[in-house]
């Protein structure tokens, strides 16, 4: 079974890109 996390925030709310959010989609398919 594999288990990961990956957490990001920030103290000023903002949207993403969707060139941020493919990024954070693969970082996520690696955690």
């Amino acid at each position: 079974m594999a288990l990961g996390s990956l957490c990001v925030f920030d103290q000023t709310p903002a949207h993403l890109r969707e060139d941020q959010r493919q990024a954070l989609q693969a970082l996520s398919r690696q955690a």
